[in-house]
């Protein structure tokens, strides 16, 4: 049996959505008909089409990082720039191979440098695509690699709900059910099941609480719910670990609130890196990095624990 069946049956499904000159109706053959609420967002002029994962998942991942996010995220000005980005969604989803992912600016940092408002490189592939999507990247890139001192190659990541411009919370609960069973809901959750399985990356990792839900749908239940406290007792992050099986990659999930990242703590970091099966780091390489004792944004305990 073929180690990559679902990840390859993702990928052309896809690929075969954007080939078609209706991507909405090839989707709706794929998921029947969508509810009138999202329906009439995606005949809108302005509307984003679906970015379900990046990454080329069909090549050689096993050095790799897979990311599992709730959505795309929202696109400022969006009017204005849904043309470019679909054009540019369709041809990465449609001729981008490895080599062509491989050229972004933060694959391409050697060393924590500091990341602003403007910075994606004018060479950057993302560069014409998405800035903000750029630097958000770059961030991720930059916590992975050396706050958490994790060595990979490239950062892929899959999204729960493909689309940008409706948050997961604020849906009907209706469309939350509809978008938990649809069949491209199903198909990415396969790929990531046969991903842990197969050990066809190197690290599972989510940020945030969306595929929570995935997993616990299919009855998986956390192996691991732990969090992490200060000296003071305030609580500086949370993790929970998830096992596919007894021999795959853990799917290791960080929950901090209001935020899609990374831990930088050293003993959340640490905690992490443990779960995903790595030692611990004994140096960091941040030059800012902050001291276990200050608590994100001073938030108090009880605020933490109630956004998870």
């Amino acid at each position: 049996m073929s180690y990559n069946t679902a990840v390859k049956k993702l990928t052309e499904q896809w690929k075969k959505v954007y080939k078609s000159n209706n991507p909405l109706k090839s989707l709706e053959e794929i998921d029947g008909q969508y509810p009138s609420m999202i329906r009439e967002e995606m005949e809108q002029p302005s509307f984003l089409l679906p970015e379900p994962f990046y990454g080329p998942l069909e090549s050689d991942m096993t050095n790799d990082l897979l990311v599992l996010l709730m959505n795309p995220g929202e696109v400022k000005e969006q009017d204005k720039y849904a043309p470019t980005i679909n054009s540019s969604t369709i041809e990465r989803y449609t001729k981008w191979n490895r080599t062509d992912f491989l050229d972004e600016c933060g694959r391409l940092d050697k060393k924590w440098i500091n990341i602003g408002k403007n910075s994606c490189n004018d060479g950057c592939i993302l560069h014409n695509h998405s800035i903000d999507g750029c630097r958000w990247r770059r961030q991720r890139y930059r916590e992975a690699k050396f706050d958490m001192g994790l060595d990979i190659d490239l950062l892929n990541t899959m999204e729960y709900i493909p689309y940008h411009t409706k948050k997961f919370n604020d849906l009907d609960k209706d469309i939350q059910k509809w978008m938990l069973e649809a069949n491209t809901t199903k198909m990415a959750f396969d790929a990531v099941r046969e991903i842990a399985e197969n050990h066809l990356v190197k690290y599972i990792v989510s940020l945030g609480s969306a595929w929570i839900n995935i997993l616990e749908a299919h009855g998986y239940q956390p192996v691991e719910d732990k969090t992490v406290r200060s000296a003071e007792n305030a609580v500086l992050g949370r993790l929970k670990k998830y096992q596919i099986s007894e021999n795959a990659l853990p799917i290791v999930i960080h929950l901090v609130p209001k935020a899609v990242r990374f831990p930088t703590r050293p003993s959340v970091v640490n905690e992490m890196r443990r779960m995903l099966g790595e030692s611990p780091l004994t140096v960091f390489n941040r030059n800012n990095v902050q001291s276990d004792d200050i608590v994100i944004d001073n938030l108090k305990e009880e605020l933490c624990l109630s956004e998870f």
